[in-house]
């Protein structure tokens, strides 16, 4: 079985050949198949199509006959203007002799839509977060933060980020298949893939930056799709930033040691304490 393209967006036409050679007894019939996870539906027989996908107007098949090889016989299935619903491995069968040989076709959709939501641990306090939204958060509070991800073919590659760090494996990633449509061989298929953290903990390190789930359909030329909230602190324990390692020469005066505290509200008492090196004793510095 060969087929033109087994990689095609929504609109373009894709045929499925199928080169049968006969052996002593000649063979008459081949069955058109479809199969689409453990389903398997006949789309038609030799030149001759189902209703169910012949009233498309998009499925045609023919067969020709090779005439420097006799044995062989060419089956060709057509589909036009392919649709979502025509993903799934296609393929052709001899029942008498019950071999099967499919090949399998993506239709790729894009991503419809992505939807972030979170609520605190004891579910009283749901959010549906907008993009570009500030949302403000207490430090050290922990949230059960869920990205949905819908309507891709197929499933899509999901990351979630806060800033520039990329935090996806903190989060249960599930993708769905879903089908819609009540014609079995025709259903549309897309995806609906959930990322989710059950009690993702609001750190400092989070303050001030693009908490950002980010989907793309592989291998597609579809664009990825994004949702971000911009995580803000209500206030925050001191942080200090120092330098772990000052140089100075033996007996220089006027050493500059630079420490810069954060805190929100602001600091307004410290101590600086100044431990000698293999000591149990300290000083404090007002």
């Amino acid at each position: 079985v060969d087929l033109s393209s087994n990689k095609v967006v929504v609109g373009e036409s894709v045929s499925v050949t199928c080169h049968v050679t006969s052996g002593k007894e000649p063979i008459s019939l081949v069955t058109w198949m479809k199969k689409v996870e453990d389903s398997e539906v006949e789309i038609g027989t030799n030149n001759f199509v189902n209703p169910i996908f012949k009233d498309t107007k998009r499925y045609t098949a023919t067969l020709n006959y090779d005439k420097n090889k006799p044995e062989v016989i060419v089956f060709v299935l057509n589909i036009s203007d392919v649709k979502p619903s025509d993903s799934g491995s296609i393929g052709c069968k001899i029942p008498d002799n019950n071999i099967e040989v499919f090949e399998e076709l993506t239709v790729y959709s894009p991503v419809a839509d992505i939807v972030m939501t979170s609520r605190d641990l004891s579910g009283a306090h749901h959010m549906v977060h907008a993009e570009g939204q500030n949302v403000t958060f207490h430090e050290g509070e922990r949230r059960k933060f869920i990205c949905r991800v819908n309507g891709s073919y197929p499933a899509p590659e999901v990351t979630i980020t806060i800033g520039k760090k990329n935090i996806t494996h903190l989060f249960e990633k599930r993708p769905t298949l879903m089908k819609f449509g009540e014609s079995p061989g025709l259903q549309a298929l897309t995806y609906e893939t959930t990322l989710t953290n059950d009690s993702l903990e609001i750190s400092y390190e989070f303050s001030n930056k693009k908490l950002q789930c980010k989907a793309v359909v592989p291998g597609s030329p579809y664009e990825p799709l994004s949702q971000s909230i911009l995580v803000q602190l209500d206030g925050f324990t001191p942080k200090f930033e120092c330098s772990h390692v000052h140089e100075a020469d033996l007996h220089e005066a006027n050493v500059q040691i630079r420490c810069v505290v954060k805190a929100e509200p602001a600091v307004e008492d410290f101590q600086v304490y100044w431990l000698e090196k293999g000591e149990n004793t300290s000083s404090s510095l007002s």
